[in-house]
């Protein structure tokens, strides 16, 4: 899902190092972890089999984090176990660190789980039946329907010039483990990792327009974390703010939108088969596609090199992009 974000891109001049990944004073390095594999090995022979929680209290570290990653190490070398017990602080089940050493049996005290008797309470509000009682009143049949009279796809005629290939080795990152770097694959790509606004504007460069207001550029398939769907133009469309989050959900949209890519571009993610064709499909009034594209590579050249600065921009000069054969384009500097 892609938003129409006034963020600025922005793009390091040094990937080889990245600080500040954690709050000041609290650099957890190995060197302190292997300092805390004493007090927390001593503290399970006094305590018994122990929760992260009650550990990090005991031994007076800020977190439980602390007390998990030296566990971690001495689950690995064999002198302690992962298990869910009942926690010899707390008195509650749940994952407890217990040594192994022979001369303290392991004393693991379980329970069985307790079925939960809690109310459901009702619901506040059900958006998408408000949504599609709100389109059935300005007159459109169905939900479905009112998508597919605002929804905007590319031309036919200008994906066809990417022969179902992704533009840029771009996937999506997330706020936890960042974004504006490069990452490597386990297939051994180089990728660049990054936010929502390569892909909005990568759209908007498609279809030769400008910014709209309260719109949202959506994928049709979720390929967040793969290079080949995340930057492919077939993927894409564009609808609505109001409508964006009934195309982000399974169900009859979505499997809409899906189908109404394949019927015009023919391709799908690696892994997807072919999609059911929905009943009424036929019935459906389409938005207009924005006016074809002649020639998507010089229109797109032209754009990286006006707008030097943006991530499609350095990607395509660093790491390669679809009408350079994935080689770094020299002819873009």
């Amino acid at each position: 899902m892609v938003g129409n974000s006034s963020k600025l891109e922005r793009f390091p001049h040094d990937n080889s190092c990245r600080q500040g990944a954690g709050r000041v004073g609290e650099c957890d390095s190995a060197e302190s972890k292997m300092k805390r594999k004493g007090p927390l090995l001593a503290a399970l022979v006094d305590g018994g089999p122990t929760c992260d929680r009650c550990l990090a209290v005991r031994l007076g570290l800020p977190r439980p984090q602390y007390a998990n990653s030296p566990g971690r190490k001495l689950v690995q070398q064999g002198r302690a176990v992962r298990v869910e017990a009942i926690c010899s602080g707390c008195g509650h089940r749940r994952n407890v660190l217990a040594i192994t050493d022979a001369s303290q049996p392991l004393n693991l005290q379980t329970s069985p789980r307790v079925p939960s008797v809690r109310q459901r309470k009702p619901a506040i509000m059900n958006g998408h039946e408000a949504l599609t009682a709100l389109v059935t009143r300005a007159g459109y049949p169905s939900l479905e329907a009112a998508v597919a009279a605002h929804t905007l796809f590319l031309h036919p005629s200008t994906v066809a010039q990417t022969h179902g290939k992704a533009l840029f080795p771009i996937v999506r990152g997330n706020a936890r483990k960042g974004v504006h770097k490069f990452e490597l694959l386990t297939d051994g790509r180089r990728v660049w990792v990054d936010n929502n606004i390569p892909v909005n504007r990568l759209f908007l460069w498609a279809a030769q327009r400008g910014r709209g207001v309260d719109v949202q550029c959506n994928h049709v398939w979720n390929t967040s974390n793969d290079p080949d769907g995340y930057t492919a133009l077939w993927n894409l469309c564009l609808t609505p703010a109001f409508l964006a989050k009934a195309t982000d959900s399974r169900g009859p949209v979505k499997d809409l939108l899906q189908y109404r890519a394949y019927d015009l571009y023919g391709q799908v993610p690696k892994g997807y088969g072919a999609p059911v064709r929905p009943q009424g499909y036929e019935d459906l009034k389409w938005l207009d596609f924005t006016p074809a594209v002649e020639d998507l590579e010089g229109m797109l050249r032209a754009c990286l090199r006006s707008r030097p600065n943006t991530s499609p921009g350095h990607v395509a000069r660093q790491l390669g992009w679809l009408f350079s054969d994935w080689a770094p384009d020299d002819s873009l500097n």
